[in-house]
C-alpha cells in the first residue's frame, strides 16, 4: 500500500494531494533543501478548484503514512477565517459529497487488509469539531487538565489567540496535522504563530487562492511556515 490513493473524482486534487503526501509523510519527498527541513506545503489554485477537497484528502493520506498501531484518533486542526469554518464543516458531515468519498476509500483500505488504519482515520476526519466561540471547547477534564479529544477541529483565526481554558489546551496540543486556509492573510499569520508558541506543527498545509498576488514579504512570511531552516522565497518581477 505504498501507492495508496485518495479518488475525488478530479485529476488534478489526486494529483495535489499525493504531492503533498509525498513531500510531508515520506522521507524520500522532503528534497526542499536538506532532508527533513520540511514540514509544509503550499497548495495555492484559483478560487473554486478545489483546495478543501485536496487539502483534506493529503491530510487523509498523511495519516495513513503516519499511522501507528498503539494510537487511536489523530488530532487534525483547522484554522479558517470565521465565515469559513461552517463551509469546511459542511464538507465533512456526514453525507456530504466529500464524506462520501472518504468513506469508498476507507472501504478500499478495508478490503485490502488495512481495516485498522482505515478506522483510525475515519474516526479521525469525521469527529468534527467545529470552534466558533471560546464556549464550543468542551473543557471536561482528564488528570486534572483537558486535553482535546481526538477528532478535527475547525477553528476560526481571530479566535485561536483569545482566552479561555479550552483555547489554551488548543494551543498547545501537539497537532498531526495543521490545515490554514487562506494563509496569505495576517490572521492566519498571527494564528499560526500562537499555535507554534510552544512547538512547531510538524505538518502544516497551507492554502491560497491569490498566491500570485503576494508581494515578496508575504511570501517569505508563507515560508517561514513552510521550512524549518529559515529559507526565505523570493519572487521574481
Amino acid at each position: 500500500m505504498s501507492r495508496v490513493t485518495f479518488k475525488t473524482g478530479m485529476p488534478h486534487q489526486e494529483r495535489a494531494a499525493i504531492w503533498a503526501r509525498q513531500r510531508l509523510a515520506d522521507a524520500r519527498g522532503r528534497q526542499f533543501s536538506s532532508v527533513g527541513d520540511q514540514d509544509g506545503v503550499l497548495l495555492a489554485d484559483s478560487v473554486g478548484m478545489g483546495k478543501t477537497w485536496e487539502a483534506i484528502a493529503a491530510a487523509a493520506l498523511i495519516l495513513y503514512k503516519k499511522d501507528q498501531p498503539q494510537r487511536n484518533r489523530r488530532h487534525v486542526l483547522i484554522l479558517c477565517p470565521s465565515n469559513l469554518v461552517s463551509k469546511w464543516e459542511g464538507e465533512l458531515v456526514d453525507g456530504s459529497p466529500l464524506r462520501r468519498k472518504l468513506d469508498g476509500w476507507g472501504r478500499q483500505l478495508e478490503r485490502s487488509g488495512h481495516a485498522a488504519s482505515a478506522r483510525r482515520i475515519h474516526e479521525t476526519l469525521s469527529m468534527v469539531f467545529p470552534i466558533r466561540r471560546g464556549t464550543d471547547v468542551q473543557t471536561r477534564k482528564q488528570r486534572g487538565r483537558f486535553s482535546p479529544p481526538g477528532g478535527t477541529y475547525i477553528v476560526s483565526q481571530t479566535l485561536i489567540g483569545g482566552r479561555g481554558h479550552g483555547l489554551a489546551a488548543l494551543r498547545r496540543e501537539a497537532w498531526d496535522i495543521v490545515i490554514i486556509d487562506e494563509a496569505h492573510s495576517a490572521h492566519a499569520r498571527k494564528a499560526i504563530e500562537k499555535i507554534e508558541g510552544r512547538r512547531r506543527a510538524g505538518t502544516k498545509i497551507l492554502l491560497s487562492a491569490t498566491p500570485f498576488q503576494l508581494d515578496p514579504r508575504q511570501w517569505n512570511g508563507l515560508a517561514t511556515n513552510l521550512v524549518r531552516s529559515g529559507e526565505k522565497v523570493m519572487r521574481s518581477p
